[in-house]
């Protein structure tokens, strides 16, 4: 685990991961593939955004290409924070998780910042304990 690059008393800090998708609420995630969804149509190539998504959800990826394993979160359904809290507790003194709402569009971050529920988040282990097998 690449915690064990992390010297005694140093820190990891991660931000900008997605929360696992089935831990969010429904309402989160349909705002988020809304927000997704608005933000799209604005950036072109539809064509290719649509293909992606469908070879996604039927878990059909092509490895080959690029814009199928970028954002690879989408695949994995976001990212465990209980999970990663639980293995970061176990090498730092302290784990914290900060759950935020977070999208693409930069219209629709502002509208949805203080408005919307979680969907992404960071995490700071702070105090990593030192390896007493050395």
């Amino acid at each position: 685990m690449i915690v064990q690059l992390v010297r005694p008393g140093g820190a990891v800090v991660a931000y900008q991961d997605p929360l696992w998708y089935p831990r969010q609420s429904r309402a989160s995630r349909a705002l988020s593939q809304a927000c997704y969804f608005t933000w799209r149509m604005t950036q072109g190539d539809l064509r290719r955004g649509f293909g992606t998504r469908v070879r996604r959800l039927r878990g059909q990826l092509d490895e080959g290409n690029a814009y199928d394993m970028f954002e690879y979160h989408v695949v994995r359904q976001g990212v465990d924070d209980q999970g990663l809290r639980t293995l970061l507790a176990a090498e730092f003194d302290a784990v914290e998780i900060d759950a935020y709402w977070s999208t693409q569009s930069p219209a629709l971050q502002v509208l949805g910042a203080d408005r919307f529920p979680p969907n992404t988040f960071g995490i700071v282990a702070k105090g990593r304990r030192p390896n007493e097998a050395h």
